[in-house]
């Protein structure tokens, strides 16, 4: 019979059976706890500020030549509707997870220098997109499109903030 000693090699010791997984379990949980506890600006990021999102400007901007056409469209359709995208929640957790405002700041740096990489992969902020392009090219008015998009988007998630109630 070969040894365990044999098996995992010369000179490292047997492993202990059942120590590993608890171990690892308490690694990864501290490694979670240090990370969410953290903010990048110092603070313990339980409190969102007002004006720059330091979170999403921790990331470099997107450059639109790197995303399909089509991605690029909706950045650049965002930024041509910023009044309107001001007035729509995301439906994404982006506020809770990089302090996003609104359906603009997925699209467009609250900084103004470049675009947020955020809704090149998220699919909740380029569907919400969709909605609103679809429902501004059927002629529909800021209050019906923010109302067709919570209607739709809102029972994913609680939205980001905007500046209407």
């Amino acid at each position: 019979m070969i040894s365990r000693v044999a098996i995992r090699g010369p000179g490292l010791p047997a492993r202990r059976p059942g120590l590993r997984r608890p171990l690892v379990a308490l690694m990864l949980a501290g490694a979670v706890v240090i990370v969410t506890a953290c903010a990048p600006d110092g603070t313990d990021g339980s409190v969102i500020r007002d004006g720059p999102v330091a979170l999403g400007l921790a990331v470099p901007a997107l450059d639109l030549d790197d995303v399909p056409a089509n991605i690029a469209d909706h950045y650049e359709f965002a930024d041509a509707n910023r009044n309107l995208y001001d007035e729509i929640p995301c439906y994404c957790g982006c506020e809770k997870s990089i302090g996003h405002r609104n359906l603009t700041d997925c699209f467009v740096r609250s900084d103004a220098n470049g675009w947020d990489a955020h809704a090149a992969g998220c699919k909740v902020c380029i569907d919400e997109s969709i909605a609103v392009r679809r429902l501004m090219a059927d002629g529909a008015d800021l209050p019906t499109i923010r109302d067709s998009i919570i209607t739709e988007f809102g029972p994913l998630t609680t939205p980001t903030t905007t500046t209407s109630t």
